[in-house]
């Protein structure tokens, strides 16, 4: 009975053991499909993220403005083509650079300053500064920058100023000609805003008016011109009773309404 006994137990514990080691063999199964799918997941992430870093790298690279990082002493520690361009040198000889040595002497203490105020604050800044480039002429830049968060490097866009900078200097002297044609001329001429006072004669025009250049500003044309019927009102010019008949004052008022331009004596 005792052997009998004996022999069903062992027979039981083999019957379990067989069914412990399935059951192992199932999780360990699982688990296996479980890393497999994580795997597949971390692969397909991955392959989004390395896309993605493809993507903002050919952003950096191709974008048509200047993207250059400095460190606290000025020397390039990365740079877009765009970048590379702007100072002349080919991207592989931009690294490691410093920036200093394209400026034009003149400007370089305009761009210490820049990089300090980057540096002592977490402001943006900016500086314009003459760029000199071997075998180019040199370029008018804009640098806008901000300090990184970790305050050991300054990222900043430069932007070429040059035909902005040219475009305004061609527009003050055409204003300087404009000014002296406009004050040589024996002409009274007279400048008017858009409630026809005066905010600009020339030296004829004063003569004209018989007084002085504050006599005429600031004034509607019949008061400098001491029209009659001005002074038949205490506003003057404008306000009188025979004011609507002047036709000097609705030609004015014509012009101004349409933009046109009036001719006639």
């Amino acid at each position: 009975a005792e052997a009998r006994l004996t022999g069903q137990r062992a027979e039981a514990g083999g019957q379990r053991t067989d069914v412990e080691l399935a059951r192992l063999i199932h999780e360990l199964q699982v688990h296996q499909i479980e890393l497999e799918m994580q795997n597949e997941e971390l692969q397909q992430a991955r392959a989004k993220a390395d896309a993605l870093l493809a993507q903002y790298t050919d952003l950096y690279d191709f974008a048509p403005t200047g993207y250059l990082t400095f460190d606290r002493e000025g020397t390039i520690r990365q740079g877009n083509l765009t970048g590379a361009r702007l100072l002349g040198v080919e991207r592989s000889g931009l690294l490691n650079r410093c920036f200093g040595l394209f400026v034009a002497e003149s400007d370089r203490r305009v761009f210490s300053d820049f990089l300090a105020n980057v540096f002592a604050s977490e402001v943006k800044a900016n500086c314009e500064v003459t760029l000199l480039r071997e075998g180019s002429p040199p370029i008018v830049v804009r640098i806008e920058g901000k300090r990184s968060e970790d305050g050991q490097a300054c990222r900043a866009v430069v932007l070429d100023v040059t035909e902005h900078r040219r475009a305004e200097a061609a527009l003050r002297v055409e204003r300087m000609n404009s000014d002296a044609i406009f004050e040589a001329s024996p002409i009274a001429l007279f400048i008017l805003d858009e409630t026809t006072n005066i905010v600009r004669v020339n030296t004829a025009a004063v003569v004209l008016t018989g007084g002085s250049l504050a006599d005429a500003v600031d004034h509607r044309p019949g008061n400098a011109l001491h029209c009659v019927h001005s002074s038949k009102d205490p506003r003057g010019c404008g306000y009188a009773p025979d004011c609507p008949l002047c036709p000097a004052r609705n030609g004015i008022e014509s012009v101004l309404a349409s933009g046109g331009t009036l001719q006639g004596a």
